[in-house]
């Protein structure tokens, strides 16, 4: 039996958890990830939160006023990418060993389809994007461009991901957004300026009513049982990962870790 097939998934969910304590949980989730164990984990954040790639400029592009006026915290992740505002969203996150879906590139696409497949449960139109050419870390916030593979909708970016390993293990998390509220993102910056144009795609235009996290929750599980490989008998009876079993160690230290200013603004 290949190694894909004897993935044993486990099922976490949070919800209002900080920015640093939401990214010591996925670091945290990484670290106890074993060769033929893997954990898909959806949460949101409290308070509402910015998060900035790993790499990505935060001095002299974001203001700690703005941030504090509009009471808005910020994190940096352990993931590449740009800036997403994290409010009215659902964050999914998988961990996953680097090897059992093939390497990055073969991972991306697959995890992709499966958010695509769970989101099609809800009847959203969605697609992957085809094509879309790199861009630089200081271009702007996530949802501003589309990169190849990711999950569209009405030509519009719908969920945004950023992937990084941890040693043998892949971790990657993203935002689905249920409102539009990224174009918030400009009047955080040092400039203070409002942003223009029609923003990201999101669920309740293209569904036309309103969706709750429990109910995204329950047809992305799905959609991850349909596309990728392992077994997937703990998910879907809702057995789900004792996390508080976890070596709780580690975990503090990475909370103090994304809380910390030098980790934060060490760009």
């Amino acid at each position: 039996m290949s190694e894909e097939r004897t993935l044993r998934w486990s099922l976490v969910t949070h919800t209002g958890l900080s920015g640093a304590e939401n990214m010591a949980w996925d670091h945290t989730l990484a670290l106890s990830c074993g060769p033929r164990t893997a954990v898909l984990r959806f949460y949101d954040w409290s308070p509402a939160t910015l998060s900035l790639g790993r790499n990505e400029p935060a001095r002299r592009v974001y203001s700690t006023e703005a941030l504090r006026r509009h009471r808005i915290d910020l994190v940096r992740r352990p993931t590449g990418g740009r800036a997403v505002l994290h409010d009215r969203e659902l964050t999914y996150s998988v961990c996953v060993p680097l090897r059992a879906l093939g390497g990055v590139r073969a991972a991306y696409a697959t995890l992709n389809r499966a958010l695509a497949a769970g989101l099609r449960r809800l009847g959203a139109p969605v697609g992957l994007a085809t094509s879309g050419a790199a861009v630089p870390l200081d271009a702007g916030p996530c949802f501003q461009d589309p990169a190849a593979g990711e999950v569209m909708a009405d030509g519009r970016k719908l969920v945004g991901s950023a992937q990084v390993r941890m040693g043998g293990v892949l971790l990657q998390h993203g935002s689905i957004l249920l409102e539009d509220d990224q174009l918030r993102i400009a009047a955080l910056t040092s400039r203070g300026t409002h942003a223009t144009g029609t923003g990201p795609a999101v669920l309740r235009e293209i569904l036309g009513r309103e969706v709750g996290r429990e109910e995204l929750t329950l047809a992305l599980v799905e959609g991850f049982a349909e596309v990728v490989p392992g077994d997937w008998r703990g998910p879907t009876r809702e057995d789900r990962l004792d996390a508080d079993a976890l070596p709780t160690s580690p975990r503090a230290e990475l909370v103090q870790h994304y809380s910390s200013a030098e980790w934060t603004w060490r760009r």
